[in-house]
Order: C-alpha cells, then sequence, then structure tokens
C-alpha cells in the first residue's frame, strides 16, 4: 500500500512539474530563512548563559530622577563594589570591572593603543566561566600589577612564545602614569554572545585612583553574586539604605538616587540602562525577527493549500474512481497528506543548502558568527525536522482533507463542481499573504527613509573630511607642523567629539537663576574647535587664546539656553554659571547653536563648554579638518608627523563621518535585515499568485479563445484574468495599513528625530505591490491572451 501511494504521489508531482516546482522553491525559501532566524534568536537568547552561575549574578545599575527627567546608566563609583560587600554579607562576591581610557600598552618596541583594557578584581574567576588557556584562575590577578589577556592578544604581542611572565608595559589611566604588567593567564577568546567585551583583564589590587570617591560615576560596571535562592528584590529593598549612607550627601536633595540589580542572563535583551561593554539589543527585535520568520513560512505553506485546492478540479475524478473502488477517506487522506510530506523532505534537504550557502551573508549583514553545527549541536537537526514536519502538517493538512472529502457522484460529475466555499478559502488565503507582505513592504519603506533621514540629517556641524587623531603631549609644534601642509584646513585639541561614544562627560551645575542643578553634557575644548568643525554661533563670541579671562568663562548651547530658562540666546550672554562645590564659577560669554552630540536616538542635551585648563587630563583629541583633495597622501602626512613628535606613542585614526555610521550601526543591519526578509516573503507570496494565475487561465482557455473569436483585445483579456487578483491585492492593502502604522510608529519611538508617517508611505508602498501583482498576474494573463483561439477552443 505504501508504496502505491508513493508511486503515484511522485507521478502527480512529476506530471505537474510547474506546481511542483512553485512549492518546492517557495518551501525552500520559507524553510531556509526559518532556519537561519532559528539560529540567530537561539543565540541572542543564549547570551551570557555559559557562566555557570549565570542565574545568580547580578549588575549594580542606577536610576537618577531629577525635574521630570530620568537618567538610567549602568556605571557605577569606584568603591560601590567593596562596600555592598562589606555592607550586606548575603552578598558572596563583587567584582569590577573598570574600562582604562585609551590606554598606551607596550612589548619591546611594538606600542598599541588599546580600548579594551580593564582592571578587575581578584574573585573576577570565581564569579563568572571565563576559561584560562594558562595560569591559575585562583591565583592569576590576586598580587598587584598582574594581567591576564586573551589569547588573540597573546599572539599580537609574543607571538608563539610563552606569554607568561612576560611585561607589559602600561601608560594611561586610571594607575596616575606609568605601570608594568607581569602576565599570569592567557584566556580564550570571548565567545560572540556575551555583553563583555575586553582584551585585557588587570588586577585592581594596588590602584589607589579615586578608590573614595563617590561622587562620580566612571566606566566601572560592578556585579554581584547571591546565594542559591535568595530572591534579588531582598537586596533592592535594602539598597536605597546603602544609597542614603553612601550616595546621598554627593547629590542634590531634588535629585531621587536608586540602585537596581539586573540579571546577567537578561543585561542584553532586557536592560534599559545605557552603557555597558557594547551596545545591547533589545527582545522587540527578536519578538519582530521571529514573527517574520513565522509568517515567511505560513506564506509558503498558503501557497501549497492555494495551489493543492485550486488543482483539485484536475484530481476529482481520481479521487472518485478511488471511492468507488473501495478507498476509504483516511486513505486518500494519507496519500494526499504524501504527497506534502515528500514536497517538505526535498524542500527540507535544497534548505539545508541554501540556509549554508546564505549564512556567511547573513553572518556579515546581522554582525554574527553564526555556524550551523549538526552533529555536536543536539537542537540543530531535531529543529530542522521540526520545522519540516510542522511545514507538512500546516501546507498538507487541508489539501488532504478537502480532496478526500468529495463524494463519488459529485468528484465523478463534472458539471457538480465543488461550491465556493474553497474559492473563499483561496481568495481569502490571497489576501492574507499581501496583508503580511503589504506591511513588510511598507515596514521596509519606512525603516529605509529613517535610515536615509540619519544618513543625511544636518548634524549642526560638518562631518566630512575631519580626521581624529590621539593626543599628543607636544601638541602646540605638532598643530603647528600640521597646519603646514596644505591639504591641513584647521587643527583643535578637545576632551571630547561630537557623535563619538568615547570619553563621555555629564555633571549637575546650577546656572543663573535655577534652585536646582541642571543635569548637563560637558565638552572641555580649545579655542580652535568650534571653527574646525564648522559649528556656528547664535550669540557672543568664541574662546580666545589671547583673553586670559576665558579660562574661567563658558559656552552653552541653545537646549541649554532652554534649560536653563534664560529666555533667549542674547539673554544668556553675562549669565553666571557654577561649576559645582570646589570648582570654578564663570560666566556664558556665547550661545553656540546645537550641534549632535549622539546618535538620533537621544535628544540633543543641554551642553556646556569650557577652556581646556594649561596642565589637563582631559587633552584627548586632535581634530584635523583636511580637503577632499589627496586625502590618502594627506593622512600618510598626518601619521608620519605624528609619530614624528610621539616616538613611543600608538597612532590610530578615525573619521568623524564613519563615527556617526557606527552610532547607527545597529539601525543600518537591521535595515537590511528586514529588507532581505520583507523582499523574499513578497517573493513566495508572488510565487503562490504566479501558480495561480496560470491554473485560472488554464481554466478559462476555452473561454479566452471565445472572447478573442468574438473580437476581445490582448488588453480585454489580460484585464479580464488579472482584475480579481488586482482586487485582492487592493482589499489586503486596506487591511494592511493600519497594522503597519501602528507597528512602524511604535518603532520610530525609538528615534527622538525621526520621519513623518505621510500617507505618501502607504500609497507608494500600495503602488509598489500593486504593480508586482501585476506584473506577476499579466505574465500569465498576457500568454493566455496571445494563444491561438483555435488551439484554445480544441482544448476541451
Amino acid at each position: 500500500m505504501f508504496k502505491n501511494y508513493l508511486k503515484i504521489a511522485l507521478r502527480n508531482l512529476l506530471k505537474h512539474k510547474t506546481y511542483s516546482f512553485l512549492n518546492v522553491i517557495g518551501l525552500t525559501i520559507g524553510m531556509a530563512c526559518c532556519l537561519l532566524i532559528f539560529l540567530f534568536v537561539r543565540n541572542e537568547l543564549a547570551f551570557d548563559r555559559f557562566h555557570e552561575h549565570a542565574e545568580r549574578i547580578y549588575r549594580v545599575a542606577c536610576a537618577r530622577q531629577w525635574d521630570g527627567n530620568v537618567l538610567k546608566g549602568a556605571n557605577s563609583p569606584v568603591p560601590l563594589g567593596p562596600a555592598l560587600e562589606q555592607d550586606f554579607p548575603e552578598i558572596e562576591n563583587a567584582v569590577r570591572f573598570w574600562r582604562a581610557f585609551q590606554p598606551i600598552i607596550s612589548h619591546q618596541n611594538n606600542h598599541f593603543r588599546e580600548g579594551k583594557f580593564y582592571f578587575t578584581d581578584p574573585a573576577v574567576f570565581s564569579m563568572f566561566s571565563f576559561t584560562l588557556l594558562k595560569g591559575d584562575p585562583q591565583t592569576a590577578l590576586m598580587a598587584p600589577h598582574t594581567v591576564v589577556i586573551t589569547a588573540m592578544q597573546a599572539q599580537k604581542y609574543f607571538g608563539d612564545g610563552d606569554p607568561i611572565g612576560q611585561t607589559l608595559a602600561y601608560r594611561g589611566y586610571p594607575g596616575n602614569g606609568n605601570l608594568e604588567f607581569t602576565v599570569t593567564g592567557v584566556l580564550r577568546d570571548l565567545p560572540g554572545n556575551t555583553h563583555f567585551d575586553f582584551d585585557f583583564l588587570a588586577s585592581l589590587q594596588g590602584i589607589e585612583t579615586e578608590r573614595n570617591n563617590w561622587g562620580s560615576f566612571k566606566p566601572i560596571w560592578t556585579y554581584v553574586l547571591l546565594p542559591e535562592n535568595y530572591p534579588p528584590e531582598q537586596l533592592e529593598n535594602k539598597l536605597p539604605g546603602f544609597v542614603d549612607r553612601y550616595l546621598r550627601s554627593r547629590w542634590s536633595e531634588n535629585v531621587s538616587l536608586n540602585l537596581h540589580l539586573e540579571n546577567l542572563v537578561d543585561i542584553h535583551l532586557y536592560s534599559s540602562f545605557s552603557g555597558g561593554f557594547k551596545p545591547n539589543s533589545d527582545i522587540v527585535y527578536i519578538y519582530l525577527f521571529s514573527a517574520i520568520g513565522f509568517f515567511i513560512l505560513l506564506i509558503a505553506c498558503i501557497n501549497f493549500m492555494n495551489l493543492s485546492t485550486a488543482r483539485s478540479l484536475t484530481r476529482m475524478k481520481e479521487v472518485g474512481m478511488r471511492k468507488v473502488l473501495g478507498a476509504r477517506r483516511s486513505q486518500l487522506a494519507k496519500q494526499f497528506m504524501g504527497e506534502a510530506i515528500i514536497l517538505c523532505g526535498l524542500a527540507l534537504l535544497l534548505a539545508f543548502a541554501l540556509a549554508e550557502g546564505l549564512l556567511p551573508v547573513f553572518n556579515s549583514v546581522a554582525a554574527q558568527s553564526l555556524r550551523i553545527d549538526y552533529f555536536s549541536d543536539l537542537l540543530v537537526l531535531p529543529a530542522f525536522f521540526g520545522i519540516a514536519l510542522l511545514v507538512s502538517l500546516l501546507s498538507g493538512s487541508y489539501p488532504a482533507i478537502f480532496l478526500s472529502a468529495f463524494r463519488p457522484a459529485t468528484a465523478l460529475n463534472t458539471r457538480a463542481l465543488p461550491g465556493g466555499a474553497s474559492v473563499r478559502l483561496r481568495k481569502g488565503l490571497v489576501i492574507f499573504q499581501f496583508v503580511i507582505s503589504s506591511i513588510l513592504m511598507i515596514g521596509t519603506v519606512v525603516v529605509y527613509g529613517q535610515l536615509d533621514y540619519v544618513r543625511s540629517k544636518n548634524l549642526g556641524f560638518e562631518k566630512e573630511q575631519v580626521v581624529v587623531l590621539p593626543y599628543s603631549g607636544k601638541e602646540q609644534p605638532l598643530i603647528t607642523a600640521l597646519l603646514q601642509h596644505p591639504n591641513v584646513v584647521n587643527a583643535s585639541v578637545s576632551q571630547r567629539v561630537p557623535v563619538n561614544a568615547r570619553n563621555r562627560d555629564r555633571r549637575s551645575i546650577l546656572p543663573e537663576g535655577s534652585q536646582q542643578p541642571i543635569q548637563v553634557e560637558s565638552y572641555i575644548i580649545d579655542s580652535r574647535f568650534l571653527e574646525t568643525y564648522g559649528i556656528k554661533l547664535a550669540k557672543g563670541r568664541n574662546f580666545s587664546r589671547v583673553t586670559p579671562t576665558d579660562a574661567g568663562a563658558f559656552l552653552v548651547n541653545e537646549t541649554a539656553v532652554q534649560e536653563f530658562a534664560w529666555s533667549t540666546p542674547e539673554a544668556a550672554i553675562g549669565k553666571s554659571i557654577d561649576w559645582g562645590p570646589g570648582q570654578k564659577k564663570g560666566r556664558v560669554i556665547g550661545v553656540v547653536k546645537d550641534f549632535y552630540l549622539a546618535s538620533l536616538h537621544t535628544k540633543i542635551a543641554p551642553l556646556v563648554l569650557q577652556m581646556l585648563p594649561e596642565e589637563s587630563w582631559w587633552r584627548t583629541f586632535i581634530t584635523v579638518r583636511i580637503r577632499p583633495q589627496n586625502i590618502s597622501q594627506t593622512l600618510a602626512f598626518l601619521e608620519k608627523t605624528w609619530k614624528n613628535f610621539n616616538q613611543e606613542g600608538a597612532y590610530e585614526y578615525f573619521f568623524i563621518d564613519e563615527s556617526y555610521e557606527e552610532l547607527h550601526r545597529a539601525d543600518e543591519r537591521f535595515g537590511q535585515l528586514f529588507g532581505y526578509f520583507a523582499t523574499l516573503a513578497i517573493f513566495i507570496a508572488c510565487l503562490g499568485l504566479f501558480g495561480l494565475a496560470a491554473f485560472t487561465a488554464e481554466q478559462r482557455t476555452k473561454e479566452v479563445g471565445i472572447r478573442k473569436v468574438l473580437g476581445a483585445s490582448v488588453a480585454n483579456v489580460t484585464a479580464l484574468l488579472s482584475k480579481d487578483f488586482v482586487k485582492l491585492v487592493l482589499l489586503a492593502n486596506v487591511i494592511a495599513w493600519p497594522i503597519a502604522w501602528y507597528a512602524m510608529h511604535k518603532w520610530l519611538q525609538d528615534f527622538a528625530y525621526r520621519i513623518e508617517l505621510g500617507w505618501w508611505v502607504f500609497a507608494l508602498s500600495g503602488g509598489m505591490m500593486l504593480v508586482i501583482a501585476l506584473l506577476t498576474v499579466s505574465t500569465q494573463a498576457i500568454k493566455a491572451a496571445l494563444a491561438n483561439p483555435v488551439k484554445s477552443l480544441r482544448y476541451e
């Protein structure tokens, strides 16, 4: 019996090659997309779960509120970890990670500026499951001036030699100067699915920098290990008293300060606190891509159901004859389900190959390092076969039930065709397909529109041809030498640069007329900064190197004027600003036009700028504006000149426009992935529409022939065969528009500056879907319209 089922199934599939091909291609693409999304989602959900104590590890984060403003950050003061461990005996361990500020690491004649150098507590390997390839995890960081490095850095600094016992020279902050570190361990390179991101872990033992400073939140992340089955809420309820003991006196009375615990495994997808080792993702994207994968697969299954039920008329006699000869309904259902399983099995094999081929592209776009490990990963094969079984059931169940339900008399009577229920179902499924496709089309237009808005946004300064170099201790001779080149327009020294996350500085100040401190962004700059970046003054004047009083003066931006309630830029000139207890108090000499400090996800904050002191740690960057001609030669000149003044320095550079793009890299990746998957979903839906159009044209062959004999033109026949499908697509668009508006409105809320969801977005997307549907259907309609009417009338 099984052999008979298999033989008939194969004969039917081979007999109707076009429909079988359309089904296999659609299912293959659907399953391949689903498999890729499954790998991506599983990897995202597995972040930091490789740590043995992951469920018991919590990051301590801080939320500050004042005057309706909320600032949530993961950073913490230097002494937070030891104080928590001291005051709460239930905490088994507290570990801090303190990112060094762009230190220069040297070995022999090699000098590198390392952005992933961290100081940490010796208990780090007891709390976290980082694997040491060499060294003892219990003692590796117990002694002062010891460091553990990753395998990649070991190869970089020591080649194939043994790094244990070797010395690395350190110049940077914290540490207040030059230090020598002994390598005591080699760490396995971190996996991709962790929110940690470091290359060096140096011992905090012996580092006295700001060890009692509770007033400043540094780039430090504090983690605590709680006992098994200990409810974190119990500790959180005790933290307000802890805040009162250590932190309350450091802040104004109108600032509400609260500490919160975030579980380690929740940080990547659920954290609402800014800052961290690297940018987090969002669980919303997991839901979104999971839904896209499901709907792509569902569209492919709908294609199968539609084409199978549409072709039911051609198999009615077969069903009737089988029933007359004694076949039971269950046997017929098994036969049709068998055909679905064969198609899905073939599609699964092709989906394996397609997923393998697309995986490098997917990894490149999504910045992932996913791989398909069929045998060592126990979930991969069961998941793949589970998807194939699900597809078989979804796509094959209704056709099997529908076809096996025909009564013999009805099936053998060609005039007693099945009623309109199946036709209505097919139309409903086509509408559903194009509702999903239209939503994805609108989403793609909105996402790309927002990304184009981000790329073309006027940032309030000139970002093109602006190169940022490391600071040089011999800044004035270096800048003088740089300005000698004809392609160097200007150069400036500053603590920070726009649209770059390095060296952020927020603080509370007291502007004139305000009773309470106000949180502002701080920039410490020289007198060339505004000119180098092309930042315009709204009122007043810039800093001057020849005016001694400017050392105590301030510039503010337009947002600060509004935030300080100073009414106008003119009114702001001469107002005083108190920088804080023990700090300077000066007056405003100028107001700069607003320029963007960070990404378009955040609003422009109030900004206060001051002059660089003569001797200061705040000298961080040298910004050079160059001409667009001969950029490679100019860059070579910058490097050579910089190294002439810094024989043991680590040279690196970046362009400001690239820094801005980096802030929106995750948005760009999301846009690309969304666009690719939307295109595939629309393509699969069009495959089904193509098959239905071909079937409709085939069923109406005689009608088309008669119409042509009676004088119908090709355009008349094409319109006749296309209009029903066009109506379905138009109806699908109308249903999709409110759903798409709601979804994309929610997505755009993540941007402080965004495009408007105007009517043109929906009109454009609807028009594009209509054109795609017309092109798909018209290929078959025109083919039928051009057929010889003599052959058409002989068809039956």
